[in-house]
């Protein structure tokens, strides 16, 4: 099958509805991966973190052969490395090495855990000689497709927001769970370091600060279904919302009469106020319009944004071409700030 050109066999109504279902979600899991998610930045990501982290909690071998030495930091393994078998036995180049430590700018090999331990040694050990701060992205350029990465990463995006609400209208606590701690890298990423910590905080008090029964509540008692059905879900923050719309219209109807006590008590009756509501509506047969907005047929503009991508070739990949103005330089991974070895010490 030609990626570009892609043809599929589409099975028929005589085959069981079952198979095309299947036939329908594999292809779909086959496209996202192969042109939105790529080869799994989250995972690699992960892997790569704890590849990392178990190195850390074990002592540092030298990498010679035959060299049974051992250390507790690595910048001091890297040392003996230098000092007793004649180089630095790294693999990864550029700014950092594999294990977070920075390079010497001044080429001699070693390395050190932050950049102030970093640039005294260059002033100390070689003083006058000029450095140049080594960019990562430059040891290794790829060409780049800044549309086709733009695009990749919107629709990423999207289905990742798709996804949370789909989570919040089936009541799936465990999705949204795993979802969050994709919100967390998220957070991370772009620099939102007060919603980063409220998820690391929920996931810290689900996995371990709250016993197992109030870890269970806090994961799946976050959905309201008010009228009942399968996907008719709504967050607990929306719900809180809508009643204070109502405490708000019920005060109104105060009038003259609102006060600091009369509020208290309207606002301690509203749930059995609205409940009784309810309850006369359903034996008067009473329907009030529920659900979302109506919205006019999307289909005239669905068709006009696919010509325009599909006119542009948005999702074949073509090296060297420019992005969009307003993004002339955009990366596709929506990870791409995250270093793994941020996250570990050793």
């Amino acid at each position: 099958m030609n990626k570009d050109h892609p043809s599929y066999d589409i099975p028929d109504k005589s085959i069981a509805k079952t198979t095309r279902q299947k036939w329908l979600l594999e292809l779909c899991e086959q496209l996202v991966t192969t042109y939105i998610f790529g080869e799994s930045e989250v995972q690699t990501l992960v892997d790569q973190t704890q590849t990392l982290q178990d190195a850390t909690e074990q002592p540092f071998r030298c990498r010679a052969a035959d060299c049974p030495a051992t250390y507790v930091h690595h910048s001091r393994r890297v040392r003996h490395e230098i000092e007793m078998h004649g180089g630095n036995l790294n693999s990864n180049l550029g700014q950092r090495d594999e294990f977070g430590y920075y390079y010497c700018r001044a080429a001699c090999d070693n390395v050190f855990l932050t950049k102030t331990t970093r640039n005294r040694h260059e002033r100390s050990a070689h003083e006058g000689v000029a450095v140049e701060e080594i960019d990562d992205a430059q040891e290794n350029p790829t060409p780049q497709d800044f549309m086709f990465n733009y695009h990749k990463a919107k629709l990423s995006y999207g289905l990742i927001l798709f996804e949370f609400n789909d989570a919040i209208k089936e009541g799936d606590g465990e999705r949204l769970f795993n979802l969050y701690k994709l919100a967390l890298l998220l957070f991370k990423t772009n620099g939102h370091v007060k919603y980063a910590y409220i998820v690391l905080l929920y996931l810290c008090q689900v996995i371990a600060i709250l016993p197992e029964s109030e870890a269970s509540d806090l994961k799946h008692n976050r959905f309201h279904n008010k009228y009942g059905g399968k996907g008719k879900n709504i967050p607990l923050d929306l719900l809180k919302e809508q009643l204070n719309k109502d405490l708000k219209t019920t005060w109104k109807g105060l009038g003259a009469n609102l006060s600091e006590e009369s509020a208290s008590r309207t606002s301690n009756a509203l749930e059995m106020l609205l409940a009784i509501m309810m309850s006369i509506d359903n034996d008067c047969s009473f329907d009030k319009r529920k659900g979302y907005r109506a919205a006019k047929n999307p289909e005239e503009s669905v068709k006009q944004v696919l010509g325009d991508l599909l006119g542009k070739n948005v999702f074949k990949f073509t090296p060297g071409r420019e992005g969009h103005p307003s993004f002339p330089n955009f990366d596709g991974n929506l990870l791409h700030g995250l270093d793994y070895r941020t996250y570990t010490s050793g």
